[in-house]
């Protein structure tokens, strides 16, 4: 049972490395263009650095979990969450030719939770939903949005795309 259990923390952190550690690469393999200006050397390397900070502070809060059984939580804004989430997102929103579209209904709105692992759900939503637009034979633009809302007391963070949809069987 514990074994089953350390396998599927295994893998969901493994998921969880993937997205940032790829678009670190794509970053990478960027900078080994040719003609390249010092400008955009710099734009790759921030973006670069910006991905691998995110994979260390996925690493710093998974062992930080591990220890005490939960993790930091903080007031962040929903404005910085999607900032944060098209950032993560940039190189493969690029790279799968996706158009991110952010709607935010309350900015002035301040969240309270754990923020690094909500914006890694967020970001593994929108990389399936990605691979799935990938995947589909559609030819128009692919689209994906993000949208927050707030409704009385309640907070939704929904995530839309023009894509194939889940098949109802």
């Amino acid at each position: 049972h514990r074994l089953a259990a350390m396998g599927k923390m295994a893998a969901s952190l493994a998921h969880q490395i993937r997205t940032p550690l790829s678009s670190a690469l794509l970053y990478v393999s960027n900078l080994k263009r040719q003609i390249l200006s010092d400008e955009d050397r710099f734009i790759l390397t921030d973006k670069m650095t910006s991905r691998l900070r995110h994979l260390e502070q996925l690493i710093e809060d998974m062992l930080l979990y591990s220890r005490e059984g939960k993790v930091g939580e903080e007031f962040f804004s929903s404005q910085n969450l999607l900032e944060e989430l098209y950032q993560g997102l940039e190189a493969q929103l690029e790279l799968t030719k996706t158009q991110f579209v952010a709607t935010n209904n309350a900015k002035d709105l301040m969240i309270f939770g754990n923020r690094q692992m909500l914006l890694s759900a967020l970001t593994n939503l929108a990389m399936n939903a990605m691979q799935a637009m990938k995947e589909s034979d559609k030819n128009e633009t692919r689209k994906l949005e993000a949208i927050v809302t707030k409704n009385n007391n309640v907070v939704s963070i929904a995530l839309q795309d023009n894509g194939p949809g889940i098949p109802s069987e």
